[in-house]
């Protein structure tokens, strides 16, 4: 299978990502882009143009180590409530 990835979905580029994607010569082909931008894509009058070609998205997800999430949370829940005046996250 052959991969196309779009890097930029910029109207300026379509031309040249629709031509790169129909030179490619196979029958198992698609675009890859990241799942950041095919929000940007979904939400933009290029939709329409690449709803005839296979359009997959790399989903994007963050870990923490050890208990980093924990400790995230925290710093983030005590920011909010020092400096947000009616914090109900706070506790």
């Amino acid at each position: 299978m052959n991969f196309l990835i779009i890097i930029n979905t910029a109207k300026k580029d379509l031309d040249k990502i629709i031509t790169t994607y129909n030179n490619i010569f196979s029958a198992n082909k698609a675009l890859v882009t990241t799942e950041k931008d095919s929000m940007r894509l979904i939400k933009s009058e290029l939709i329409s143009v690449f709803s005839e070609y296979p359009v997959y998205y790399i989903p994007i997800e963050i870990k923490l180590h050890l208990n980093g999430s924990e400790d995230f949370d925290k710093i983030i829940l005590d920011y909010v409530g020092k400096n947000k005046r009616s914090s109900r996250l706070h506790k």
